[in-house]
């Protein structure tokens, strides 16, 4: 309602009576009129107040000063008659008159001004007096100790004040400081009340005193020892937790965080041998999140403790190091800087990872592990400071888990049991969560739900410690050991006990034990990948802070658990040692509905790629709900939007997770079932591709885009001139003309045939008789590692100017990279080529990034180069003396330029490799980098843009779902027995062979599949199908996928000719052979000679 409203709706009048003639128009009592002679009267007025008000508050606050003033004077005046009634009492000579000494300090206390020298001078001549007394010897009253605590506040003040306002001092001030320090040290232990109301003042006096006093006086290093540790005995002899903690804190946050001299650290050896440094430890772990304190005096404090620790033999091993890890949690990001302010600091915070610290932690693990209380509960406080140790020191990560693998106790070198691997891999079987999370997915769900809302038992959490411990260890375990060190505990070798244990191999699991592990990995993997959202989500909603110490991140779980099952599903692809189809998981993912689900989700995630116009685009949305309050049409559009997004969110609630196991952990899934999600792959991107031509108009979607004239005898080039321009336009409908020696087109139609010939031609002449790949003995192949440098060597030696080197050299890896689209392009087409590509370049194809995840393994070396990975094992076996080999962290790269003689170039391993010699230690790290270089490292540029093509046509998480083993299969088709009777249903006949309505083969037919099924060997039927079909492998679900499918045709009546093939189409034209000698003979001919190899 509105308060001027009286319900009359007659407007007043309105009477002026200031005798000036108003506007009738403007003087109304809507629009009142500017300023009258009234309304300023009371302006006025108002004005007349406010400025009384303000003088009288100006007067009360004058008269407030005074006040305060008056008494100021007043105090002043009262101190100085008490100072001159101190100055005029007698001096202190008789040592038993306490009275006038008690008399004296009360008019000390009385007017004591910390700021004036004088009473200072005062302050230390009473003090004096009362040390020569037994003052402070207990007995006093009540009052008598008040007035004792009060006295020793201010004398801790001036000792304080003293020091820090002093320069160097002379030798007779240096002896009343010391004084006056052993009298503050005697009332600290005779008052009760002062170790816990007065800790902090006593410490933050030492600090200045120990800069002065320390290494001046003959005893003033024991008499500041002594009053360093004087608090602490008396915390440890009282009974009272809360005196102990807060003398301990002080001790910490105090005096341990300041800045220290050199003089001091050399005292912490003395001090720490009268210190409990468990009790210590303990307070700074409960106190250390409350304390308020800059991150250099958290530095500080960590550099005083770790001196401590050092010198002290303590038992609770436990304690200690959880109170380092709580530390280093906190300075995680300072540490890994490396930006300290002070060189101690520096030294002590590093001498936790050098090998003395390792040694030191291996040890106290060890001993933990031989004590018969050793549990879950001390072994995850060793697994936690780990942690914390490689996340703070990542740039030293390998070398401290190296320096963990090799600080094994001397008298256990040879016991296998005695690995710190194989200590935390006991602690993680017997833990519930691993028990658990074996038994399968459902219950690996319920594990990992606790997790992710932090509902967990102690037992869980130091359960999962010590897993991501383990996790990380064997991961590198895996990374530095060969397959002979794999192996050993699986496979016993006769010659195992002639030769100490290297560490590697006693951190190698047995069978049993592989077998539980993988278990859990794979279910863990599976559980943390599908239901990834659901965990998220759940983790998100929990609104409290866990304790830094408790919390086990999701996302470096998953990481871990992923990392350790692809490698050991790599190794067991590898070389098999677990049982067949071990690996998979049909229960959780039936291939059917996998299948479905996958292919649902992708077509999704294409059409919303595709489509940036559709009505769930956000500034339609925005405008929908500026409308939705006041339309019902948008109201039901609202509606409509909110159920299709729903939809959606289920439909990705589905099958978003089953493409998210099958990128990550793809090998739970049927290798047939994964080829068949390829294909169907490959189909929705055809599909998909039409569709966005159709937009744009393309009447002819399935009509050859692209058209080119390939020159017999210049294959590879000719198809990079056409083709290399149109990118991933690659994968549309290509048209190929060939071109004959005499420069005039060959007949034919290209139906399929010849786009065949021309990517497996094409496909021969850069691998076989290029310069850009290369072999090993087995004819395994790999981008040319020393193409770049020669490349390089090349252009410096013709002095090419760097702009012209550039060019060059991204036109050579242009080539590489149309190439890698060219074995897309067989992929993608479903066209087998006969090659065969090592296992290192292979494991690289699912990289995603321009980066490859791929890091290199010393197993994968004999693939490229078996010399050298026999030297490295070599080395790895040397027992002699290191120094005599005379090598370092170096590697030397042999450069052939054509026509020259070979030529080294020496590169770095690591940083400052040249200057790091190898040793028995370091010498697993020096192999595993050497592999690292050769594999990785220096075929990067060839390998990284073979890939940048190969992913233009094939989508990374495509070939992510194949080990490097089906891959080759992929490429080059399954390498298993050929199956004739398979081939027998996929063949099509044609002309006089053709079937007829009595369903029987010609009888020259019938005679090629006997001869070819009971008389060939397997290599001999492969030769038959390599000659046909250009690859002597079968595709890998069947010759059903076989595309054109494989055919017979006859060939006329001469039993005197050859059989000839058109592989273009995988078309076999065979003469009317009426023996079955004949065939055989003729059929072996030709497959062995090449006859008939042409286009028909």
């Amino acid at each position: 309602m509105f308060s001027t409203f009286t319900g009359n709706s007659r407007r007043p009048r309105n009477v002026n009576l200031s005798g000036a003639a108003g506007n009738p128009f403007t003087n109304t009592s809507w629009t009142p009129a500017a300023a009258s002679n009234a309304t300023k009267t009371v302006t006025n007025a108002q004005a007349d107040r406010e400025r009384r008000q303000i003088e009288r508050r100006k007067l009360k606050a004058a008269k407030d000063v005074q006040r305060v003033w008056r008494g100021h004077v007043a105090r002043c005046r009262l101190a100085d008659s008490r100072r001159t009634v101190f100055d005029n009492l007698p001096a202190y000579s008789d040592q038993t008159d306490s009275d006038r000494l008690t008399h004296s300090m009360i008019l000390l206390l009385s007017f004591f001004s910390i700021r004036r020298p004088d009473d200072l001078d005062r302050l230390f001549r009473l003090a004096s007096a009362l040390s020569s007394l037994n003052i402070g010897q207990g007995g006093q009253a009540p009052q008598d100790a008040h007035r004792l605590l009060r006295f020793l506040r201010i004398l801790l003040a001036g000792i304080k004040k003293s020091c820090e306002g002093s320069g160097t001092q002379k030798g007779s001030d240096l002896e009343r400081l010391a004084g006056l320090l052993r009298l503050a040290a005697r009332l600290f232990s005779s008052l009760p009340q002062a170790p816990t109301t007065l800790a902090n003042d006593y410490y933050d006096t030492l600090v200045p005193v120990l800069h002065t006093l320390l290494g001046t006086h003959p005893d003033s290093d024991m008499l500041l020892r002594d009053m360093v540790v004087l608090p602490l005995q008396i915390a440890d002899s009282s009974t009272v937790a809360d005196h102990q903690t807060c003398i301990y804190s002080s001790l910490a946050y105090r005096l341990l965080s300041q800045p220290s001299s050199h003089t001091f650290q050399s005292q912490l050896p003395q001090i720490a041998q009268t210190l409990n440094v468990s009790r210590l430890c303990s307070t700074v772990s409960s106190t250390y999140g409350s304390a308020t304190l800059p991150e250099n005096g958290r530095l500080w404090l960590l550099a005083h403790l770790i001196e401590l620790l050092d010198c002290t033999p303590e038992d609770k091993k436990v304690v200690i190091l959880g109170a380092l890890q709580l530390q280093l949690s906190a300075l995680s990001e300072v540490v890994k800087e490396g930006s300290f302010p002070d060189p101690y600091i520096h030294t002590r915070i590093c001498s936790l990872v050098d090998q003395r610290g390792i040694d030191q932690l291996v040890k106290d693990i060890s001993s933990e592990a031989s004590s018969s209380t050793g549990t879950q509960e001390s072994a995850a406080p060793f697994a936690a400071y780990t942690l914390t140790l490689l996340s703070s020191f990542p740039s030293q990560a390998d070398d401290i888990r190296m320096r963990l693998l090799l600080s094994t106790p001397d008298h256990n070198r040879n016991d296998s049991s005695s690995s710190i691997v194989k200590y935390f891999w006991r602690e993680v079987c017997g833990t519930r969560l691993f028990t658990e999370v074996q038994h399968g997915a459902e219950t690996s769900l319920k594990v990992m739900h606790q997790l992710s809302q932090q509902d967990m038992s102690k037992d869980d959490q130091h359960g999962w410690t010590s897993l991501l411990m383990f996790l990380g260890l064997y991961i590198f375990v895996l990374r530095i050991s060969d397959d002979d060190d794999f192996f050993s505990q699986i496979q016993a070798s006769p010659f195992q006990d002639a030769q100490p244990l290297s560490q590697a191999r006693k951190s190698s699991l047995g069978l049993n034990d592989l077998l539980s592990l993988t278990t859990f990995l794979k279910n863990a993997s599976y559980v943390l990948h599908y239901h990834a959202h659901r965990l998220q989500s759940s983790r998100s909603s929990q609104s409290h802070n866990t304790p830094v110490t408790g919390v086990v991140d999701l996302d470096e779980l998953r990481a871990l658990v992923t990392t350790a099952v692809k490698m050991l599903y790599e190794r067991d692809s590898r070389k098999q040692f677990l049982p067949q189809g071990h690996w998979l998981m049909p229960t959780q993912l039936p291939p059917g509905e996998l299948r479905a689900a996958v292919i649902m989700e992708d077509q999704r995630q294409a059409a919303e790629d595709a489509s940036s116009d559709e009505d769930e685009d956000s500034g339609w949305e925005a405008d929908l709900e500026s409308r939705v309050l006041t339309n019902p049409y948008a109201r039901a559009e609202r509606m409509r939007l909110e159920r299709r997004r729903k939809a959606r969110d289920h439909r990705l609630a589905e099958s978003g997770p089953k493409l998210e196991v099958l990128r990550h952990i793809p090998f739970v899934v049927p290798f047939d079932t994964r080829v068949e999600i390829f294909r169907e792959f490959i189909r929705n991107d055809i599909a998909s591709r039409h569709q966005v031509d159709a937009r744009g108009f393309d009447i002819g979607g399935f009509q050859a885009k692209h058209d080119a004239s390939i020159r017999r005898g210049s294959l590879f080039e000719d198809a990079f001139e056409s083709f290399y321009p149109i990118g991933d336009g690659l994968k549309d409908l290509i048209r190929i003309t060939f071109v004959d020696q005499f420069g005039e087109p060959e007949p034919g139609i290209d139906g399929g045939g010849v786009t065949k010939e021309f990517l497996t031609s094409v496909t021969m002449e850069a691998f076989e008789r290029g310069n850009m790949f290369v072999s090993n003995e087995k004819g395994l192949l790999y981008p040319d590692p020393t193409a770049v440098d020669v490349l390089r060597h090349s252009m410096k030696q013709h002095d090419l100017p760097a702009d012209s080197q550039a060019q060059v050299l991204k036109k050579m890896l242009q080539r590489y990279e149309f190439l890698g689209r060219i074995i897309g392009k067989c992929l993608y087409e479903g066209i087998l080529v006969d090659l065969i590509f090592a296992g290192f370049f292979l494991l690289q194809w699912p990289s995603s990034g321009e980066k490859s995840t791929y890091k290199g393994s010393v197993n994968d070396l004999k693939d490229m180069d078996e010399d050298l990975y026999r030297g490295l094992m070599r080395l790895k076996n040397y027992s002699g003396d290191f120094s005599e080999l005379d090598t370092n962290f170096t590697i030397e790269d042999q450069i052939t330029p054509k026509g020259e003689a070979t030529q080294t170039v020496t590169r770095n391993l690591i940083p400052n490799g040249d200057q790091t010699s190898v040793t028995m230690d370091n010498r697993l790290l020096y192999i595993s980098y050497v592999a690292r270089h050769r594999l990785v490292a220096q075929g990067a540029a060839q390998t990284a843009a073979f890939l940048r093509g190969l992913r233009q046509i094939i989508k990374p998480h495509w070939l992510s779902m194949f080990n490097q083993v089906e891959l080759q299969r992929l490429v080059g088709g399954d390498s298993t027995e050929i199956d004739v009777e398979d081939l027998r249903r996929n063949t099509y006949c044609s002309g006089v062979y053709e079937i007829g309505d009595d369903g029987l083969e010609h009888p020259t037919v019938a005679l090629f599949w006997k001869v070819l099924k009971e008389d060939f060997t397997d290599a001999q039927r492969r030769d038959v199908l390599k000659y046909v079909t250009s690859t002597p492998r079968a595709p890998l679900l069947g010759f059903s996928q076989l595309v054109p499918r494989f055919s017979i045709r006859d060939a006329g009546t001469d039993e005197t000719r050859l059989p000839s093939a058109s592989t273009c189409v995988n078309l076999l034209k065979l003469p009317r052979y009426k023996t079955r000698k004949v065939l055989r003979e003729k059929l072996l001919y030709a497959v062995s000679s090449g006859a008939g190899f042409d286009l028909s």
